[in-house]
């Protein structure tokens, strides 16, 4: 799979963004459940205030005469950015293992994302991220989501959603330098400088000149030293040392 940035269209259009998330889940308690879908209201709420998206979500249109068994699956196909809820009954319709008599809406928004991953698997990759909101948990993401990025949200506020907008608005906390400096790298000479009267080269390639020329005078000590030596062992040899 080729790296390519997320989204390929211009930066001064506005990203569109469909939330897919489940609406119950047959073991939560009426508060349970009034709490979720409190919180993603306030989510979907936030970020359709940002300027630079537009937010499609189902909570948008329940009092319209919307046809939702079309509606999800035209949105996955729509949005630049799919963001799934992370909630274990959205990981059951994605999984197929939810009760066949409970959340038709999202399992076919979860089969719109099986078919976009048949058809074009870096498109995909793209397009979809997971968060996590407050009180939710991602233990229960499938494995087979492993590769889509995870973002979480620690609070319903500009601060707490700060990475899931630099996401989807390709803003990095950590961008690229635009103005780059010419650094002038010229090579090194191809042949090596040699004094007249020592014998060894001063400069080497590739070599920074100051430690060339230690290695040149280590060279000549190393050589004064022997030289030391040999004449040392010529002493001790002469015959004449033997007579006394």
């Amino acid at each position: 799979m080729s790296e390519t940035p997320r989204h390929s269209k211009p930066t001064d259009q506005n990203q569109r963004v469909f939330i897919v998330w489940a609406h119950r889940d047959r073991r939560w308690s009426a508060e349970q459940a009034g709490q979720y879908r409190r919180t993603v209201t306030e989510f979907v709420r936030l970020l359709d205030e940002v300027k630079g998206l537009e937010v499609e979500a189902d909570l948008f249109h329940f009092d319209e005469p919307v046809d939702f068994t079309r509606w999800g699956p035209e949105k996955v196909e729509w949005a630049d950015t799919v963001m799934m809820i992370s909630s274990d009954p959205l990981w059951e319709r994605w999984s197929g293992r939810n009760p066949q008599q409970e959340g038709a809406g999202a399992a076919r928004e979860c089969d719109a994302l099986h078919g976009l991953f048949d058809a074009d698997q870096e498109t995909f990759q793209q397009k979809v991220i997971i968060v996590v909101l407050p009180g939710g948990t991602d233990k229960s993401v499938p494995y087979d989501l492993s590769r889509v990025p995870r973002r979480t949200v620690d609070t319903i506020s500009v601060q707490g959603v700060e990475h899931v907008l630099r996401l989807v608005l390709r803003k990095p906390r950590h961008a690229r330098h635009t103005d780059k400096v010419k650094v002038d790298l010229p090579p090194y000479d191809s042949q090596p400088d040699i004094p007249e009267n020592e014998g060894q080269p001063t400069t080497i390639p590739g070599m920074p000149a100051h430690r060339a020329q230690h290695l040149a005078a280590e060279r000549a000590r190393h050589q004064g030293d022997r030289i030391g030596v040999a004449r040392n062992l010529e002493g001790d040899s002469d015959p004449d040392k033997d007579e006394i």
